[in-house]
């Protein structure tokens, strides 16, 4: 199921684009699979190098142009907040929970512009967590090709409201 996206505008051509997901999983597990180097690479398939998860240190990534990029990590508090640069802005995943059995993930990617091409990376984060999802629940494997495409679609749409 898609989240619903709420795209923020903060003036000055800035905005923060959040959506919330739901886990029915503990929030130590949650944060395991965000933060775990072994276990970040299931989920988020463009990640090729880790050093190590403290502030200041860098992920190292594969871009929509297979161009190696790097994001520093600007806050890492476990087990609630992660934070990094992202593109032109940065992203903030923050897990929180009601009860032992479920956990929130909130999600924000504050960035200076919205573009045309602005899509497909935050399409790229929706897959990413619906395999996050995926894996935590040792459900099937999901078509990650066809899924993105749906995906996209979507965020496309709702995105070119805004540009």
């Amino acid at each position: 199921m898609l989240p619903e996206i709420n795209l923020i505008n903060l003036g000055e051509d800035n905005y923060s684009i959040e959506f919330t997901y739901l886990f029915n999983k503990p929030q130590k597990d949650v944060w395991s699979f965000l933060t775990d180097k072994s276990l970040m690479k299931k989920w988020w398939s463009d990640l090729s190098l880790i050093d190590e998860i403290e502030v200041g240190n860098h992920l190292h990534y594969t871009d929509q142009n297979k161009n190696e990029q790097h994001a520093e990590i600007l806050a890492f508090d476990s087990p609630r907040l992660f934070s990094f640069t992202w593109s032109m802005g940065f992203i903030k995943i923050e897990l929180s929970s009601t009860n032992h059995s479920e956990t929130y993930l909130a999600f924000q990617y504050w960035v200076p512009l919205i573009t045309d091409q602005s899509h497909h990376e935050l399409s790229q984060w929706i897959l990413n967590l619906e395999l996050l999802e995926t894996l935590l629940n040792n459900k099937e494997a999901i078509d990650k090709k066809s899924r993105y495409y749906q995906i996209d679609q979507y965020v496309e749409k709702l995105i070119k409201e805004y540009i």
